[in-house]
């Protein structure tokens, strides 16, 4: 798929920090502010400069 990403990394609120330091802003998908989430997403681009969760694994949720 064209403009979509696969990443491992943790999601605090809406934004997705993936192992490589990148950040992604979530459109679709919130995290509890006293949480993080160690997942795997796929991640489609979305014109206004957020992205579109379409799949996501959790691997381990972390109580801040």
């Amino acid at each position: 798929m064209f403009g979509t990403l696969t990443l491992h990394g943790v999601q605090v609120k809406n934004i997705f920090v993936a192992d490589n330091g990148q950040e992604f802003r979530i459109a679709n998908s919130w995290v509890p502010p006293t949480m993080q989430i160690e997942k795997y997403v796929l991640l489609q681009k979305r014109d206004d400069g957020y992205w579109h969760l379409v799949r996501d694994i959790n691997i381990r949720v972390i109580d801040l």
